[in-house]
């Protein structure tokens, strides 16, 4: 809650990716900080299967973001649940 007080010119980039096992709800920001512009990525996972949930955040320079975005979807969808001990 303080670094959003710091934070000025902020808006939204992009939302959403779908998954086939997991309902993926996302937000990229744009924003301003101590005269530096950085990218917040923001996903909620959901699991279809199951009661489950977490929460992903990164934040970066927009440079590294952009170059890496497919790479941070990829791994966001390759998380999974344990089920009696197993994946």
């Amino acid at each position: 809650k303080q670094l959003v007080r710091h934070l000025r010119n902020h808006q939204i980039l992009q939302r959403a990716f779908s998954s086939t096992d997991k309902k993926i709800t996302t937000e990229l920001y744009s924003a301003e900080y101590k005269e530096s512009k950085i990218y917040q990525y923001f996903c909620y996972v959901e699991f279809k299967e199951s009661d489950e949930f977490f929460w992903v955040t990164f934040s970066s320079q927009p440079s590294y973001m952009k170059k890496n975005f497919k790479m941070l979807e990829s791994i966001i969808d390759s998380f999974e649940i344990e089920k009696g001990g197993e994946k």
